[in-house]
């Protein structure tokens, strides 16, 4: 026996939502329906949406479930996109991922539609600036002539800036002995 359901949550208003009174989430339904991109039921789905006053309201944004990378077969596109909060693996503050961020990942960006952010906004830039200087500092490192200074003082500064102090101290050293033997001839 199939259970019924016909009343379920908006997630932005939180509001007890009747289906038959979603008529955008509705249409959005319909036309998927429509292009047979998967056979759920409708109560499944309307978890995706929110209420009509919501996206009227620009709480929700309308996707575009057919340029979303999902598998048919046991997921469901994303109908509307809403903002959603939760903490930083990192720095444990909370953090929104906004309905525009998602509408880009998803649709622009073709993310798998459950991967989410681990990470608020400040530390994935950070995470990313050191994931460049990481990159810099190999193409430093693999170099032929690391005897110049200028190419030293390169490398330590990457060093300082990445957090490791006892290798920012060892290229200085190296700095000041080409220094001393300049002096020297």
């Amino acid at each position: 026996m199939k259970r019924k359901l016909n009343k379920v949550i908006c997630p932005c208003c939180k509001g007890v939502l009747n289906i038959n009174d979603c008529n955008i989430l509705g249409k959005s339904y319909n036309n998927l329906h429509r292009k047979n991109l998967f056979q759920k039921t409708w109560p499944k789905i309307i978890f995706r949406g929110a209420c009509d006053y919501c996206i009227q309201q620009n709480r929700a944004l309308i996707a575009k479930p057919f340029i979303q990378n999902y598998n048919s077969e046991w997921d469901l596109p994303h109908l509307m996109f809403w903002d959603k909060t939760t903490n930083c693996q990192k720095c444990k503050i909370e953090f929104v991922f906004s309905k525009e961020e998602q509408q880009f990942w998803y649709e622009k960006l073709k993310f798998i539609i459950y991967s989410f952010p681990k990470y608020c906004l400040n530390c994935r830039k950070e995470r990313r600036a050191k994931i460049s200087q990481n990159n810099r500092l190999m193409e430093l490192l693999n170099q032929e002539y690391l005897n110049d200074k200028q190419l030293m003082r390169e490398i330590a500064e990457i060093y300082s800036k990445i957090g490791n102090d006892q290798k920012h101290k060892f290229f200085l050293r190296k700095i000041e002995k080409l220094n001393v033997t300049d002096k020297i001839m």
